[in-house]
């Protein structure tokens, strides 16, 4: 009979320690999912405990912590002034995102086929450290032209890229001079690219003269007087 018990004893709480176990691990990758938006995680070690005495039963983890080497460390903590530890687990991020092909020179216009879709792991790396910024391979890329060198196997950052200009520095152009009420047409140089709607500097051809305008069409810089 004691046999008996025991074994209800020690399976019970066999049960119990592995039923605590699984809900640390989905504690964690709740925390690590709320660090890394939109990746698909997974958890690739067992739980290594650092400090501190195990909490059995009703745990919450705290101040989960990753060191860009594919590891998270955190606190997990029982009921109220119960049982508290620190631990150390490995786990792994992967998002989809472009990686380029070959080398993309700056002010080469981006193109779907210089690049392919791969899965990378953002919890380590490279990749780890540019996490936030890499483009996702649904986001629109033929208005793109890249800023940087983007070397073959990167990912595709944002911040390698910019919006293509709707003209650029010594572009041919027209200048709208306005002035109470009245327009005159000059023909002028753009002398930095711009964007439409925004403000760009431009130079008169005929006097050389240097103003600020503002794009308001293909070739037609607006400058009020």
């Amino acid at each position: 009979m004691f046999k008996i018990w025991a074994i209800l004893l020690i399976g019970t709480w066999s049960g119990a320690v592995l039923s605590a176990e699984i809900n640390l691990r989905d504690l964690i990758k709740n925390e690590l999912s709320n660090q890394f938006i939109g990746a698909d995680i997974s958890l690739t070690s067992n739980v290594e405990w650092l400090s501190g005495r195990v909490p059995e039963q009703n745990i919450s983890v705290t101040s989960v912590e990753e060191n860009g080497r594919g590891e998270a460390y955190f606190t997990a903590v029982g009921e109220p002034g119960s049982a508290r530890a620190q631990g150390r687990i490995g786990f792994s991020a992967f998002i989809n995102a472009r990686v380029a092909n070959k080398r993309v020179l700056p002010g080469a216009a981006l193109t779907p086929n210089q690049f392919s879709s791969q899965r990378i792991n953002v919890a380590v790396g490279q990749a780890h450290e540019f996490r936030g910024l890499i483009l996702s391979p649904q986001e629109e890329i033929t208005r793109l032209e890249a800023r940087q060198t983007i070397l073959e196997g990167q990912p595709l950052v944002s911040s390698a890229t910019q919006r293509i200009p709707d003209i650029r520095r010594g572009d041919a152009i027209q200048i709208h001079l306005v002035s109470a009420g009245l327009v005159v047409t000059s023909a002028g140089v753009a002398e930095e690219p711009a964007y439409f709607n925004q403000p760009v500097r431009v130079m008169v051809v005929r006097t050389k003269k240097a103003l600020l305008g503002e794009l308001k069409s293909s070739g037609v810089v607006e400058v009020k007087l």
